[in-house]
């Protein structure tokens, strides 16, 4: 059974944020997988658990959120027990709840939609953490047996996910290239822009808002909404990096790096568009 949704419980510390996804099946409950996968014994550590936590998602770096996706939506590990001879599936029976102190610890712009922040101590609690009722987790357990199996979906419908959409983006780490991006991306722009070069577009944006005179004597006065650009104008005209034919070093990483925002900014799509007669591939506002 595929299962990607990772809720993540966040608040101060001492809340009881483990404790509380421990009292569920305090037997069946991990807490000590630290690899996410790069281990052999990270595999192993999954038989036999059914609730594993993701401790303080907010230590761990961009470079490894891949891996981790992967590791988390996997529905069968291969390997090779100890002191076994061949290397044989191991289907999942487990699930995976994160935990963290901080307020902005989401990294990547592909990984969210696993990810949903749950913001603990908001209300007063109206159960003990620290006692609880056994009789009332046995009936919590219960009741999502009940849901599975009368098809209750594994997956959340599409207004939960717009809804929990304001509170993943609440904990988002600070990305000041993506806030860069959004901010041209809400401009309007001349009615001519395709048509101006990049030193005039780059201008344009330094001075957006200020109205400056010889500017204004430079471009159309008439504005429309930006509805189309490509990876190349946003590293020229946003970030003001020269951009060679072939791409090397660290102007190389900055050119994913703005795709892999683009290709997940809500409201745009990646898409071949047309300028100047010439058909790059870009992104296209969706209306």
């Amino acid at each position: 059974v595929k299962f990607e949704i990772v809720p993540i419980l966040e608040g101060s510390q001492g809340l009881g944020k483990s404790t509380a996804g421990k009292n569920l099946y305090p037997d069946k409950f991990n807490d000590s997988l630290k690899g996410m996968g790069k281990q052999k014994d990270d595999y192993q550590q999954l038989q036999g658990s059914w609730i594993i936590e993701v401790a303080e998602l907010s230590a761990m770096k961009k470079t490894d959120i891949e891996g981790i996706k992967n590791f988390i939506s996997a529905q069968s590990d291969t390997y090779r027990n100890s002191y076994g001879r061949y290397a044989l599936p191991h289907p999942r029976k487990c699930v995976f709840i994160g935990t963290t102190n901080q307020t902005d610890y989401l990294k990547d712009a592909t990984g969210e939609r696993r990810f949903y922040p749950i913001k603990c101590g908001v209300n007063k609690a109206k159960l003990d953490v620290w006692h609880p009722d056994e009789n009332y987790m046995l009936q919590v357990l219960a009741e999502a047996v009940y849901w599975f199996r009368n098809g209750e979906p594994l997956y959340l419908d599409q207004a939960t996910i717009k809804e929990a959409k304001a509170y993943q983006m609440a904990a988002e780490a600070i990305e000041p290239m993506r806030d860069a991006i959004e901010e041209f991306l809400a401009m309007e722009v001349p009615t001519d822009w395709e048509n101006m070069s990049t030193s005039l577009k780059q201008s344009y944006v330094s001075d957006y808002g200020h109205h400056s005179k010889w500017l204004q004597d430079q471009v159309s006065n008439e504005r429309k909404p930006l509805n189309q650009t490509t990876t190349l104008e946003i590293m020229e005209v946003v970030f003001r990096k020269t951009v060679d034919r072939f791409l090397t070093g660290r102007t190389n990483s900055e050119a994913k790096r703005i795709k892999l925002l683009m290709d997940n900014m809500d409201g745009w799509k990646a898409k071949r568009i047309r300028i100047n007669g010439k058909q790059p591939h870009g992104y296209v506002r969706v209306q």
